[in-house]
């Protein structure tokens, strides 16, 4: 895949990407690590090392909860994100830094999303894997009316949805940008 994006990349000259993964850590979880030794209590409650703020902030917003990267099986798919932009970065010879507003994306920038909390943020109820009622904001013309039909490729649709709020400055930064 890194092959296939690098390419577009460098093509197109100006991007971002919006990845569906965590793309940093809780903070009292990086402390924790750094200092810890074998056999010693962390220093830190469970919820300080397994959430990050912007977690606890899209529960207030949305009541939905996202997986807890330090703690899920979701932790997989942050390293695999962050390899795959470490990978795009060197065949690319490009940086690709985190996006914070829509002026960083300059050339290219990259942002985590989370389509669950876009479904919600535009009013509708479904599921992981559904467009449910996003359909107009959606321009599924080059999809020739065909559907994907997993659910990471209809939450990749999603995903770019949350890519064009961010563009448009309609999506919220994380309260702490550490």
């Amino acid at each position: 895949p890194e092959e296939i994006v690098g390419a577009w990349l460098k093509e197109s000259g100006r991007a971002l990407l919006a990845l569906d993964a965590p793309l940093g850590w809780p903070i009292k979880l990086q402390q924790a690590l750094a200092e810890h030794q074998a056999g010693e209590a962390m220093g830190a409650s469970a919820h300080a090392l397994f959430r990050r703020q912007t977690d606890d902030d899209i529960y207030d917003r949305f009541r939905k909860r996202p997986l807890e990267v330090g703690a899920n099986s979701i932790s997989r798919t942050a390293v695999a994100a962050l390899d795959l932009l470490q990978k795009l970065r060197f065949s690319t010879g490009m940086a690709i830094p985190l996006a914070w507003s829509p002026m960083d994306v300059n050339p290219i920038a990259a942002i985590e999303v989370y389509p669950a909390a876009t479904r919600l943020a535009h009013g509708s109820e479904g599921k992981g894997g559904s467009i449910e009622g996003l359909e107009p904001l959606l321009d599924l013309s080059a999809l020739d009316g065909i559907l994907p039909t997993s659910a990471d490729a209809i939450d990749a649709l999603v995903a770019v949805l949350a890519a064009a709020d961010f563009i448009q400055g309609r999506a919220r930064a994380p309260l702490d940008l550490v």
